[in-house]
C-alpha cells in the first residue's frame, strides 16, 4: 500500500511537471509594431503593422483609438470593432501547421477636419501562444502606444503689398497689407514684422491703428500685440496702413509673418519696392480714335497742276505782248 502510493505520488508530480513545462509564461519580446505614417490627413489611411518575430498560434490583440478621428477599415485577420476599440483575433485551427508571423490592421482618418490633433493607438494583448501551444506568452497589459498626428493638408500663408496711387512724400500714403490662405496651420502667437532699406538719410513709416485705437509703427515695433495673435484655417484679412516717406527715391519694403512659439520662425515673407515721386506719365490724347486714314507726306500733286498751270499763263502773256509789238 505504502508502495503503491509512492507510485501515485510519482507520477502525479511528472504530470505536473510536464502541464508546468508545457504552460510556461514568457514575455513576447520579438514583437515590433510599426506605423506606416505618423501624419495623416483628413479621409488618408493609416496602417499599424505587428510582425511577431516568431510563428503564432493564437493571440488576441486590442487597439483603442479615438471614434472622433479614426474609423476602422480593414485588418488581415479577423476583427470586431466595439466603440474605439478594434479587436483582432487569430487562432490556428490546424494545430501548428498554419501559424501567424504578422498582422495588419488599417484606420482611416475622419473628413472634414480643419486642426491639427495629436492622438495615439493604445494596443493590449491576451492569449498569445505559440504554433504547438508549448509556449503561453505573457498578457501585454500596459499599453504599447504609437503617436500619430491628424491634420489638413495646410497651405502656406501669402503676403501681399500693394498700395492704391501715386507715392509723394510727407504725406499719408495708402498701403494695403493682405495676409491669405484658403487652409492655413493653427498658429497661437503670431507676429508681422518689417525690415526696410531706404535711400541715404531718408526715413519709413509704416502705420496702422489696432482695434483698441492705438497706433503702431510697423516698422519700428512691429505689428500685433507683443506675445502674438492667433490665426488658422482660412484666412484673408487685410490691414489699412499709411506710409510716409521722408524723401523721394526707391524704399524696399519687407515683412516677415514669424512664429513667437517657435523661435520667431519665419512663415511667411514678402518684399516690394516703393518708388516715391516718380512723375505720373501720362497717355497721349487721340481725338480720332476711329480714324484709319494715315496722314499725307510729301507735296501734294495739285500743287505741282498749279505750278504747272500759272507757268503757262505767264509763258502766254509773254508770247502774246512780243505779237502786239511787231505790229
Amino acid at each position: 500500500m505504502k508502495k503503491s502510493l509512492m507510485l501515485i505520488i510519482f507520477f502525479t508530480a511528472i504530470l505536473l511537471l510536464a502541464l508546468t513545462q508545457a504552460t510556461l509564461a514568457a514575455p513576447l519580446d520579438t514583437l515590433e509594431i510599426s506605423l506606416t505614417t505618423n501624419t495623416v490627413n483628413p479621409g488618408e489611411e493609416v496602417t499599424i503593422n505587428f510582425n511577431f518575430g516568431q510563428p503564432l498560434g493564437a493571440f488576441t490583440f486590442d487597439v483603442d483609438f479615438d471614434t472622433n478621428l479614426f474609423e476602422f477599415v480593414t485588418s488581415s485577420v479577423s476583427a470586431s470593432t466595439a466603440g474605439g476599440t478594434t479587436t483582432l483575433l487569430y487562432y490556428d485551427p490546424t494545430g501548428g501547421a498554419n501559424p501567424a508571423t504578422s498582422m495588419s490592421v488599417t484606420f482611416r482618418a475622419l473628413a472634414g477636419l480643419t486642426t491639427s490633433n495629436p492622438t495615439q493607438f493604445m494596443i493590449t494583448a491576451n492569449g498569445i501562444a505559440n504554433s504547438d501551444a508549448s509556449v503561453i506568452f505573457d498578457d501585454i497589459t500596459v499599453p504599447i502606444v504609437r503617436d500619430v498626428l491628424v491634420e489638413p493638408a495646410y497651405i502656406g500663408y501669402v503676403i501681399e503689398i500693394t498700395n492704391e496711387s501715386t507715392l509723394q512724400r510727407d504725406i499719408e500714403n495708402p498701403i494695403n497689407v493682405r495676409i491669405s490662405s484658403p487652409m492655413g496651420r493653427y498658429y497661437d502667437h503670431l507676429r508681422l514684422v518689417a525690415h526696410v532699406v531706404t535711400p541715404s538719410g531718408a526715413t519709413f513709416r509704416l502705420l496702422g491703428t489696432d482695434s483698441g485705437g492705438l497706433e503702431h509703427d510697423v516698422i519700428l515695433s512691429g505689428w500685433g500685440a507683443p506675445s502674438g495673435f492667433g490665426l488658422g484655417g482660412a484666412v484673408d484679412i487685410t490691414y489699412n496702413f499709411m506710409g510716409i516717406f521722408s524723401e523721394d527715391g526707391n524704399y524696399t519694403l519687407t515683412l516677415n509673418l514669424i512664429d513667437r512659439d517657435n523661435s520667431d520662425e519665419i512663415i511667411s515673407t514678402a518684399t516690394r519696392t516703393f518708388a516715391v515721386g516718380v512723375p505720373v506719365v501720362e497717355e497721349p490724347i487721340v481725338t480720332n480714335p476711329e480714324e484709319n486714314v494715315l496722314p499725307r507726306t510729301g507735296i501734294n500733286q495739285y500743287v505741282y497742276l498749279a505750278a504747272i498751270l500759272l507757268t503757262a499763263i505767264i509763258i502766254y502773256a509773254i508770247f502774246n505782248r512780243k505779237n502786239a509789238k511787231k505790229f
